[in-house]
């Protein structure tokens, strides 16, 4: 950003703690057409997938802004801050506000969705997402991109009058676990291992063929691992849904490269998954997170904006 984009943050710690507040910015595909800089070729334009009913005003964009804190005062304060400071530059697109739940039981780590699964289960370790891999980009070319990441943002609305209504049974095996545990259809804890292999006496899989679990599970060697960090979300009733409301998810993942990873596993996904016919994707969105900043006299995006004429010409 260039000009004066300085805020009064002070109302934003008033009666309030930062509350491990983190902040990520990433580009958009538009935003480098703009700063007419060559897109890396994993920064794709996300292609609709089958059963897309996306929002347009609320999907792709140029610049992304991810601001979390455990404080929800605090958090509110920063979001106001930083839509001041960038007023002069950016034009809001869309926002979503999104929570995560409390560990599901003492024996796990990960939070509950609003379908009341356990959200998180088979992630990838946090020791792993830090030191390169299936998260960092690691390419030389573009070399700006190198140690950065690419985040895909998804929208789900979760039909959840159509969910509660379904027997337990169903919506078991439409995730292809014991919604209850978290444990893999035919284990008994959360943290056993999947067998997709797995059938019962009569010689029927036990995760069944459109299971989610087996559409989204990573195929070995094919690049199409993630760090997947989701948020629910819930804001009211939904027009014209009758005694339903708007409420579900917010898919976040990071990813070294989403046209191996997110594009492939979304694809199989949208062709059979059984918890498709219980969610609705209204919102879809791809960034290419920069490398971190590297010493005092560094600033974010450095490498990259000092290749645009149109930056240092304004």
């Amino acid at each position: 950003m260039r000009g004066d984009t300085s805020a009064d943050t002070s109302l934003v710690s008033t009666g309030s703690t930062p509350g491990k507040f983190t902040m990520t910015v990433g580009l958009g595909g538009a935003a480098l057409d703009q700063l007419d800089i060559k897109r890396p070729p994993a920064l794709v334009d996300l292609p609709l997938f089958p059963g897309d009913e996306l929002e347009v005003a609320a999907s792709h964009g140029a610049v992304f802004v991810q601001l979390c804190s455990d404080d929800a005062i605090y958090l509110g304060g920063a979001v106001r801050a930083v839509r001041t400071a960038a007023k002069r530059v950016l034009r809001p697109r869309w926002q979503m506000n999104g929570f995560r739940g409390a560990a599901a039981s003492t024996a796990s780590s990960n939070g509950r969705n609003l379908m009341g699964q356990i959200d998180g289960t088979n992630n990838i370790a946090v020791s792993r997402a830090s030191t390169g891999g299936p998260v960092w980009v690691d390419a030389v070319s573009p070399a700006w991109m190198t140690g950065g990441s690419y985040v895909v943002v998804r929208r789900f609305r979760i039909l959840l009058s159509k969910w509660e209504s379904a027997g337990s049974s169903t919506r078991d095996h439409a995730v292809g676990r014991h919604i209850p545990s978290g444990a893999p259809l035919g284990a008994h804890k959360e943290s056993d291992p999947v067998d997709l292999n797995a059938k019962d006496p009569s010689g029927a899989l036990i995760i069944p063929d459109d299971a989610h679990i087996r559409l989204a599970a990573p195929r070995r060697g094919a690049g199409e691992e993630m760090l997947r960090r989701s948020y629910s979300y819930s804001i009211g009733q939904a027009s014209g849904a009758a005694g339903d409301e708007d409420a579900g998810l917010i898919f976040v993942s990071y990813q070294a490269d989403p046209t191996t990873s997110f594009i492939p596993v979304q694809q199989r996904l949208a062709k059979s998954d059984a918890l498709a016919h219980f969610t609705l994707a209204t919102s879809s969105a791809l960034f290419a997170i920069l490398p971190g900043v590297v010493g005092r006299h560094d600033w974010y995006g450095r490498s990259l904006l000092s290749q645009s004429r149109k930056w240092f010409a304004d």
